[in-house]
């Protein structure tokens, strides 16, 4: 009897284990979702990646800074000793994201970005900031200022002044094209490019280089700073940091 009543709690121990079991898989088991227990969307939040180089001295220790194109600037990754040549970062960030970079030495000192026109070639993928038609005061007839479709190109896309100017490696473009019955025509003149070299270039000018080049960025047509007619119209717009559209991408 003991034997056959210990078997019988055995057998009567699987059942309830299998109930339960059972019952788990009941409780747990799909279920029609109503409208209001349906799940929030999930929000995929876009990234894209943004390179920084920078020229080094050898041994030279070098921080990078970002800043969400406020008043300030944060450091960005880790201090980076310099090699003799180009360096180069990606940084990850949010597609919408404003990020703008800077690079220092340890001192404070600013890191001077030297671009040519071989950095120009790819303008129309940079962020077309306006196109202008007519008569400009502050343009005289440079430009082809009432004449000319002018429009006005930057990179990087988020180019903005922070603490009043733009970082070093900031760069504008100018093209012209035709008056076609009231539609931009045909490219024409030359193009113009501001560079934001930064110090210690051109003191005078908040470090821009001013460039000239043709239509087709073949050959380097004018280069300089504040030696050149362009820092001379450019000085209108000293308190916007030479750039007359600064108050475009800093309303």
């Amino acid at each position: 009897m003991e034997n056959n009543n210990s078997s019988h709690r055995r057998t009567n121990s699987r059942a309830w284990i299998w109930l339960g079991l059972a019952t788990l898989l009941v409780i747990a088991g799909p279920r029609p979702v109503g409208a209001a227990d349906a799940p929030a969307p999930v929000e995929l939040s876009a990234k894209r990646a943004i390179q920084v180089s920078f020229n080094t001295k050898l041994g030279e220790r070098y921080q990078v800074f970002r800043s969400g194109g406020g008043m300030s600037w944060t450091p960005a990754g880790n201090v980076v000793t310099g090699t003799g040549s180009e360096v180069s970062f990606t940084f990850l960030t949010d597609a919408s994201a404003t990020a703008l970079f800077k690079a220092e030495t340890l001192a404070g000192e600013p890191v001077e970005v030297v671009k040519s026109i071989e950095d120009f070639k790819q303008y129309t993928t940079w962020r077309l900031v306006r196109t202008l038609l007519g008569p400009d005061p502050f343009l005289g007839d440079a430009h082809g200022a009432g004449t000319f479709f002018r429009s006005i190109y930057v990179s990087p896309a988020d180019a903005k002044r922070v603490n009043g100017q733009f970082p070093a490696g900031t760069m504008f473009l100018k093209q012209l094209r035709t008056n076609n019955n009231g539609n931009p025509g045909d490219i024409t003149d030359a193009l113009t490019v501001m560079v934001k070299r930064g110090a210690p270039f051109s003191p005078e000018g908040n470090g821009w280089e001013y460039f000239m080049t043709d239509t087709a960025l073949t050959q380097t047509l004018l280069r300089g700073g504040s030696e050149t007619m362009c820092f001379g119209c450019h000085s209108a717009a000293k308190d916007l940091d030479f750039v007359f559209s600064a108050e475009v991408l800093n309303p």
